[in-house]
């Protein structure tokens, strides 16, 4: 983790002798417990973690104390001990800053909120905790050597998020260390260089990197660790750091994997290391400046450690410590810890026998600079994105519509080329090398909560997933099924690569290798592994990745592979599906253009990456990301399984909060100036991720070629004009359905759609509330084939020709217009039987639902009134008298916010009963709740639908009256009734419905 200072970026380098070597340390017996463990300087015991089978030791020294005499000398011996030291408390931080993350900053709310994992600063903090799953010193588990970040000028080894007892507990040990930071672990110096018997100084951070891996090596056994079989790792200043291990011929023999977590540059350096005479110098020059006067090595010695905290530099703008951090923080060239020779791992050979796992978070400098509230102009945006990319604005993948935006691209854009450098570092190694092998990954999972929009899937926020180490405690973020899911999968492939230098394993999607040809990563999203060869924007892969190659001046030649080919374009199918919350796409069907076997593809075979417009809006743009496939299988063209096929159907995932998925949008349309339900544009990009039978990869489909709408298809449309003798011309569209044609007559069902799906496109009200329900063979088979008719308004039901306001109790313009329609319909259709015509409406068709039976109460055999909003005062008893003995069904939910149960559906059923209405019934439902068992809320409970969406329920069949002998007991009802229409006493809404006939 990384504070947010740009200090961060600075190249690190090192100087100064090892100490003297530690005396050998006698081992416990093979068969011992781990127990009492016999380290260099004493005896120390362990205590239970938080997992179970998993001990944590914490707070063991690897050095002595760091400060006054032994400030700017390399690690000192270990002080020993007497006696057992129970390893129940965090050792002390270096000495650092501790009001950098303060509570109520980013990264203070994060990780610096328990008091528990922030022990104090002191120059005696160089300490190293232990987790451990051995149940003997036999055991001869892998090791895991964990460097923590923090820009290297602060930072901690016992932070939060390093709990590492989930990570220990899959069969590994974890050491997290510390090192010091800032000045104290980087200043270079002449008077330093004179008392060292090599003539160097600086780079001591590193050298307590070191002397943390030699203590391993000699003392990790005890702990059933096997010190043969080491990994090092960090991330952001720690990955930089392991990388620096990786250049320095002291650290080698001392581990032999390593992984690199959003380290910025990979194997590239950051830039030229400043030689040691470079360094002493600036350090010469900038002492006095800082202190005032000329001070000495004994001199700055001699001031307490505190002091450099809390006491101001000569100019007054910094404090002792940020001040000698600016000015001698990073690594030297010495020849000593780094040599000419060894600083570069891209030259041949320099990484064989290494294992290499590395990669970055999608959105890496979200959290590293600006807030949610930071704007960027768009002359800035273009002026910058020119400096970074090296192209104009205009020519990159990156057009933001507001200076909001623009900073917000800004950062992603910063963030996309760091990635694409991970990948072309790793390429290029492997073309300089025999023995190498490299995992990428790309961490691409938004962190619930906190402005997640702007920081996404910010820097260190995999620290949480790769240690497994979130928990439902107070402080931390509302993690989610997903987030515990990720957090499970990452654990298992970083245990798995420090095993065995794979992270592969049975169950787990497979990892595939960087190669020179292919730029293979795992991409972390959703809650899920997705092996990819690029991420949701390949445009912009593709423009970083140029940049990249320009600025380092690398050629493909150089990665040993050609161009890469271009892709094979092909087409695909949609599949939109009416839900119970609207239009989804459920399945993609892709053309492959070849024939392959069934089980030749399955949901790593493709990834699939949307863009949803809304092309009613000046600035179109919905959303954009990558959907989740959740099966896929070979098929025909319409998407029916086959044994063999040239298709491949992709069954997405779906919900009532994945909005990716949707196939509409809600919102203000600029004509009809109201908020109505239209249709979006969705483009899709689906792209081969692997081989497919004889198809080796490169597929790219982005042209759709059909269409499909299962159940709103059976529909026809059709307009009508009435002329109204009061309102004018008042036209009409309508969707209308007709059962197969035989000797018989059939019901017509009349169903009139809510406020917000008026207009001139009559698929939108069969659309966005499940109206096509209506013609399923399930339904229909109650009313032995059904007529159906949808008209749409093309303002609302309730317009009243008065500025379209919304009093209730007034006359709706279309009342007549509508009774017309339906009248012409059932003459247009002699095979409605005129005795069974029922009428039905949701919200705004609610309240016209009852409008039209109280001007027409012979007309219709019975209604269905769900949220309606029609208010009862405002009809009189001898109005409502006129329905008494019409059968009328009214649905409702107490948690209906937008027509309250009480004032409006309640109120008019409870006037009817009084009246001495006998037919009526009202199913009043405490909740609106998905009744599948396949969508759920964060915590496993059925999801919550807008309680105003009770016409779920009806479409759904899932209300229901008791009968009791030939009397009608209780008709109130909050439970789903999925098989009750089978049974003796009770009667479903549909089956009373189409019970329902004048005759």
């Amino acid at each position: 983790m990384v504070q947010r200072r740009f200090s961060l970026f600075i190249i690190l380098a090192l100087v100064s002798l090892l100490a003297s070597a530690l005396p050998a340390v006698a081992q416990a017996q093979s068969d011992s417990p781990v127990d009492i463990v016999d380290v260099t300087g004493g005896q120390v015991q362990g205590v239970p973690s938080d997992v179970e089978g998993v001990q944590v030791f914490k707070g063991i020294p690897f050095s002595g104390p760091n400060g006054g005499e032994n400030r700017w000398k390399p690690p000192q011996p270990v002080v020993p001990w007497d006696g057992v030291m129970v390893a129940d408390t965090w050792g002390d931080q270096v000495l650092q800053p501790l009001d950098l993350n303060p509570i109520g900053s980013f990264y203070g709310d994060e990780f610096y909120y328990d008091p528990e994992y922030m022990p104090p600063a002191t120059e005696n903090g160089l300490f190293l905790n232990v987790w451990t799953p051995a149940q003997s010193v036999s055991d001869n588990l892998p090791v895991f050597v964990y460097i923590h970040g923090g820009g290297n000028n602060h930072g901690f080894a016992s932070e939060i998020e390093f709990v590492a007892s989930e990570l220990a507990a899959k069969g590994i040990v974890v050491v997290t260390v510390s090192y010091r930071v800032g000045a104290f672990g980087f200043m270079a110096h002449p008077e330093l260089s004179a008392e060292s018997p090599d003539g160097i100084s600086g780079n001591y951070a590193i050298l307590d990197l070191i002397q943390s891996l030699e203590w391993v090596q000699e003392n990790i056994a005890g702990f059933g660790g096997d010190p043969a079989t080491v990994t090092i790792g960090g991330q952001s200043a720690g990955a930089i750091n392991s990388a620096s291990l990786m250049r320095s011929p002291l650290a080698q023999g001392l581990f032999q994997r390593v992984v690199l977590e959003s380290g910025f540059s990979g194997f590239f350096p950051w830039g030229a290391f400043p030689t040691l005479a470079e360094k002493e110098t600036a350090a010469v020059e900038a002492i006095p400046q800082i202190f005032g006067e000329e001070m000495t090595i004994e001199d700055l010695r001699a001031i307490p450690g505190e002091d450099f905290i809390t006491e101001m530099a000569a100019d007054g703008e910094a404090t002792l410590f940020w001040a000698l951090n600016g000015a001698m923080g990073g690594l030297a060239l010495d020849d000593v810890v780094f040599t000419e020779d060894s600083i570069d791992l891209m030259a041949p050979g320099a990484l064989d026998g290494y294992d290499v796992m590395l990669g970055g978070t999608a959105t890496e400098y979200s959290s590293l600079t600006g807030s949610p509230e930071t704007t960027m102009t768009l002359d800035e945006f273009s002026a910058q994105t020119q400096e970074l990319l090296g192209y104009p604005a205009d020519q990159t993948a990156y057009r933001p519509d507001s200076e909001l935006a623009a900073y917000r691209m800004f950062l992603k854009a910063r963030g996309d080329q760091v990635f694409q450098t991970y990948l072309l570092s790793s390429q290029l190694a492997q073309a300089n090398n025999q023995d190498l092998d490299v995992y990428a990954y790309y961490f691409d999972q938004a962190t619930p909560g906190r402005d997640e929009d702007y920081y996404g899937a910010w820097h260190s926020a995999d620290l949480w997933y790769w240690f497994d180490s979130m928990r439902d405690n107070e402080g931390q973020r509302y993690w989610t099924s997903a987030d515990y899911r990720l957090a499970d999968t990452m654990s298992s492939y970083l245990a798995n690569f420090v095993k065995a230098g794979d992270p592969n394993e049975a169950g787990l999607p497979a990892w595939d290798e960087v190669t020179t040809e292919t730029a293979a990563f795992v991409r972390f999203a959703d809650g899920y592994a997705y092996p990819v060869t690029e991420t949701p924007y390949p445009d912009r892969d593709a423009l970083n990745r140029s940049s990249v190659m320009t600025s380092r001046d690398i050629s493909e030649a150089d990665l040993g592979s050609a161009a890469p080919a271009e892709a094979a374009t092909t087409t695909y199918s949609r599949i939109d599906e009416v839900m119970d919350w609207g239009a989804a796409t459920t399945k993609l069907i892709v053309n492959l253009g070849a024939e392959v076997s069934q089980g030749t593809v399955d949901p790593m075979s493709f990834s699939v990456f949307v863009t949803r417009s809304d092309p009613r809006l000046a600035e179109p743009l919905l959303e954009e990301g990558e959907r989740t496939v959740l099966d896929a299988y070979i098929s025909d063209a319409e998407g029916s399984p086959a044994d063999t096929g040239s298709f491949a159907t992709l069954v997405m995932e779906i919900g009532p909060q994945l909005s990716l998925s949707s196939a509409l949008n809600y919102g203000m349309d600029p004509a009809a100036q109201r908020n109505f339900n239209a249709w979006t544009q969705n483009d899709y990009v689906i792209t081969q991720e692997k081989a497919i039978g004889v198809i080796d990869g490169g597929l790219v489909a982005t042209e759709m070629d059909q269409y499909w709408r299962p159940l709103l298809d059976e529909f026809e449309l059709g307009a009508t004009t009435y002329e109204d003798a009061e309102y004018g011309s008042i036209e009409l569209t309508y969707a209308h359905y007709a059962p197969a044609a035989d000797d018989a007559t059939h019901p017509l069902i009349v169903w009139l759609h809510g406020g917000g799906e008026g207009g001139t496109d009559a698929t939108i009200p069969l659309a966005a509330n499940k109206a096509p329900a209506l013609v399923s063979e399930d339904v229909q088979a109650y009313f032995g084939g059904a007529y159906v008719l949808v008209p749409q308004a093309p303002t609302r039901w309730m317009d009243t020709g008065l500025s379209t306001d919304r009093r209730m109790g007034v006359e709706s313009i279309f009342t007549r217009a509508v009774q017309d329609l339906v009248e012409n319909y059932v003459a247009e259709n002699p095979g409605i039987d005129v005795n069974r015509i029922y009428l039905g409406g949701l919200s705004n068709g609610g309240y016209l639902t009852i409008r039209l039976i109280l001007d027409n109460p012979d007309y219709y055999a019975a209604a269905i009134a769900v949220a309606e909003p029609f208010v009862g005062d405002s009809a009189s008893d001898a109005q409502l008298s006129k329905i008494v003995d019409l059968p009328i069904w009214f649905v409702t939910a107490a948690t209906d916010q937008t027509v309250p149960a009480d004032q409006y559906p309640l109120n008019l059923y409870n006037r009817l009963q009084q009246l001495g209405a006998s037919n009526v019934y009202m199913s009043y439902l405490p909740r609106v709740l998905d009744e599948t068992g396949l969508y759920t809320d964060e915590d496993g409970a059925p999801y919550e639908y807008n309680g105003h969406w009770s016409w779920i329920y009806f479409y759904n069949n899932e209300l229901a009256q008791v009968l009791v002998g030939d009397a009608v007991g209780s008709q109130i009802f909050g439970q789903a009734v999925h098989q009750a229409a089978d049974s003796d006493n009770v009667m479903t809404i549909l089956a009373w419905l189409a019970a329902q006939s004048k005759d």
